[in-house]
């Protein structure tokens, strides 16, 4: 997911959940304390290159778009509130679920199929990369 361990503090309980499952571990009675306990061993092993298996990712292609463009359409809404307010924790929230929400569009349901999947996933990882490039701007000027 990311290279910076600290995005898990920043991920809401939604996001940590799909990240967990992702990695075939579940959630069911997890709260959010426990599911960032769980995610970073997992991430820091990914970072130092450890190959790790996890059961192939198995989501239905429809719902998982619907759940990612409501995600995108709720970063930007709140990429575009924050402007030139808000803190620098508010933009490494920002920058965190963005990081989330590209690794989703990046991991595909294998029920999808490929043009579904390159048409939609391009556009959104397009334009939620220039997002992501605005929000850390932002965060960088303000330095």
């Amino acid at each position: 997911m990311a290279t910076n361990l600290k995005v898990v503090e920043y991920l809401l309980k939604d996001e940590l959940k799909w990240e967990l499952e992702y990695r075939g571990i579940p959630t069911s009675d997890l709260n959010c304390s426990q599911m960032r306990a769980r995610l970073r061993p997992l991430l820091k092993l990914e970072k130092g290159n450890c190959s790790l298996k996890y059961p192939k990712y198995n989501y239905d292609y429809k719902t998982e778009m619907a759940g990612i463009e409501a995600k995108y359409k709720e970063l930007v809404t709140k990429i575009s509130e924050l402007e030139d307010n808000g803190d620098d924790r508010d933009f490494n929230r920002i920058n965190s679920r963005c990081l989330h929400l590209l690794e989703r569009i990046n991991a595909p349901p294998i029920t999808a199929k490929a043009d579904e999947v390159s048409s939609r996933g391009i556009w959104l990882g397009n334009t939620l990369s220039h997002h992501c490039l605005v929000c850390c701007e932002k965060l960088e000027s303000r330095d």
